[in-house]
C-alpha cells in the first residue's frame, strides 16, 4: 500500500479528480468536461434533421419559414452565379491557358456560390423577418428541452437594434471569407481546391453561429461574448454546420431544407451549452 505522501504527489501529476482534491484536503470544484467534437456535431445535426421533420409543432412552424427562405435563396443563387459567369466570359480569341483558367474559376466559384448562397438567405431572413427563424428554432428546443425553452423564451432578450446589430456584423465576417475563398481560387492548381474547402468550413461555423442567434438574443450576449463561445466549442459547431452546408447547398432543394436546420439548432446548443447559467438544462 503507498504512503499518502507518495500517493499524494502521484495524485499531483494527474489531471483534476474528486479522489486528487480530497487528499489535499480542499474542497471539490467543477471539472469540467472537453469539448464535443466534430463528430458528434454532425451526429447531432442528422439526427436533429430527422428529430425536426418528425415534430409536428416544427412542421407548423416552418411551412411560414419555407416559402420566405426559398424565395431569398433562389434570387440570390441566380444573381450570384449568373453574375459570376457574366463576369467569367471566355473571349474567343482567348488562349488555351486563359480559357482553362476562367472556366476552373467559374465552377469553383459556383461551388463556393452554392455554399455561401444559404447562408446569405439565413442573415437576410433574420434581418427582415427575425421572428420566423426564432419560432422554428423554439419549436425545436421544446421537442428536446421545454424546460429550457420555456425559461429563455421568458427572458426579455437584446433591443431590436442590438440584434440586427449583430446578425450584420456575422454577415461582414462570412462575406470576408467569401470574398477570401473567391481570391484563393485565383492561385493557380491548389486555388480550386482551397478556395471551395474554405468556404466550407467559414459556411459550416458561421452558420451554426447564425442559427443560435435567437439563444444568443435572449440571452442578451454582446459579439465579444459571442465569440468566445464559439471559439471554444468550435469543433462541435463545425461539425453540425459541415452536413447542414452541404445539404443546403443543393440547388433548389437544399433552400427547402432551411427551417428543419434551424430547428435542429436546439439539439446543438443542448450538446454545446448543456448547462447555461440561470437556464434550466436538459439534465436539471
Amino acid at each position: 500500500m503507498l504512503q499518502p505522501a507518495r500517493r499524494l504527489a502521484m495524485l499531483a501529476s494527474q489531471p483534476p479528480s474528486r479522489e486528487r482534491y480530497a487528499m489535499q484536503g480542499e474542497s471539490t470544484p467543477m471539472i469540467l468536461k472537453p469539448p464535443p467534437g466534430l463528430l458528434r456535431g454532425a451526429r447531432t445535426a442528422l439526427s436533429g434533421l430527422r428529430k425536426s421533420l418528425a415534430n409536428a409543432d416544427v412542421r407548423r412552424a416552418y411551412r411560414r419559414l419555407l416559402v420566405v427562405s426559398t424565395l431569398v435563396c433562389l434570387v440570390l443563387a441566380v444573381v450570384m452565379i449568373g453574375g459570376l459567369w457574366w463576369w467569367t466570359q471566355v473571349p474567343i480569341d482567348a488562349g488555351w491557358w486563359v480559357a482553362t483558367g476562367l472556366w476552373v474559376l467559374r465552377l469553383a466559384g459556383t461551388v463556393i456560390a452554392l455554399m455561401a448562397t444559404p447562408m446569405l438567405g439565413l442573415f437576410t431572413v433574420n434581418i427582415v423577418f427575425p421572428m420566423l427563424a426564432e419560432e422554428v428554432f423554439f419549436a425545436g428546443l421544446r421537442a428536446s428541452d421545454p424546460q429550457r425553452a420555456e425559461a429563455l423564451e421568458a427572458c426579455d432578450g437584446m433591443s431590436i437594434t442590438g440584434s440586427l446589430w449583430m446578425t450584420v456584423t456575422r454577415m461582414i465576417y462570412f462575406l470576408g471569407l467569401t470574398f477570401a475563398a473567391v481570391g484563393i481560387t485565383l492561385i493557380p492548381v491548389i486555388g480550386a481546391i482551397a478556395g471551395p474547402a474554405l468556404q466550407l468550413w467559414g459556411t459550416a461555423r458561421v452558420m451554426s453561429w447564425e442559427l443560435l442567434d435567437p439563444y444568443f438574443d435572449k440571452r442578451n450576449m454582446k459579439l465579444q461574448a459571442q465569440k468566445e463561445f464559439v471559439q471554444r466549442r468550435q469543433r462541435a459547431m463545425v461539425g453540425f454546420g459541415l452536413p447542414a452546408a452541404l445539404v443546403m447547398a443543393i440547388p433548389f432543394a437544399g433552400p427547402l431544407m432551411f427551417g428543419l436546420v434551424q430547428a435542429a439548432a436546439g439539439d446543438l446548443l443542448i450538446l454545446i451549452d448543456p448547462e447555461s447559467e440561470g437556464v434550466p438544462s436538459l439534465s436539471a
